[in-house]
């Protein structure tokens, strides 16, 4: 999950595939999230988390601590604590769709975008 440079300084919004079942039956495998990086997380969230190493999970973070990231996952059901320096970013997921529907959602929520940027005199 890299983003360029360009793009990430434009755009906030991102949609990943669900890479497995462990959020089953909220999100599955086949469907997309839908993310934006500008949000904060909160606990309780569904979020989207970016490890050190490159992995990638979609899980609900369930506590905070200074001890790390408590991660839930519903099949099975489990919590992880993960150590803060485990992760790289963790993002909120505001939607989640089936792949033949994400353009409908995507091209919708980057013209939303685009059109607000340059309000604010910004160029995508």
């Amino acid at each position: 999950m890299r983003k360029s440079e360009s793009f990430s300084r434009s755009m906030s919004v991102f949609a990943m595939p669900v890479p497995d079942d462990a959020m089953a039956p909220c999100f599955r495998p086949g469907h997309y999230v839908l993310f934006d990086c500008a949000e904060p997380a909160n606990v309780g969230d569904a979020v989207v988390v970016v490890f050190r190493d490159g992995a990638v999970q979609v899980r609900r973070l369930a506590a905070c601590s200074r001890h790390g990231y408590t991660l839930h996952a519903y099949q099975p059901a489990s919590d992880a604590l993960v150590p803060h320096d485990q992760v790289r970013e963790i993002h909120p997921i505001f939607a989640c769709r089936k792949a033949k529907d994400i353009g409908a959602v995507l091209l919708p929520a980057a013209a939303e975008r685009v059109r607000a940027m340059q309000g604010e005199g910004r160029h995508a």
